[in-house]
């Protein structure tokens, strides 16, 4: 009897253990599906921001030629 008693108590942690773990993996496959949407734009965000810094770049260079010589940047 006592032991029947053991195998439904380890049965009903093992239950509780596995429901935790489907949780956690639930909760894991969210968190993926938001960094890979959250990647997509930083990718997106460093392609825009490195495209401004070379028209920046390309008009500071404009500019300079426009400056004396003492004005210049080295």
């Amino acid at each position: 009897l006592e032991r029947d008693e053991t195998e439904e108590e380890i049965d009903s942690n093992l239950n509780a253990l596995s429901g935790g773990l489907s949780r956690l993996k639930m909760m894991a496959a969210s968190m993926n599906e938001e960094l890979d949407g959250q990647n997509g734009s930083f990718h997106r965000i460093t392609d825009q921001a490195e495209k401004v810094k070379a028209r920046v770049d390309s008009t500071q260079k404009k500019v300079q030629r426009f400056l004396p010589k003492s004005q210049r940047s080295k």
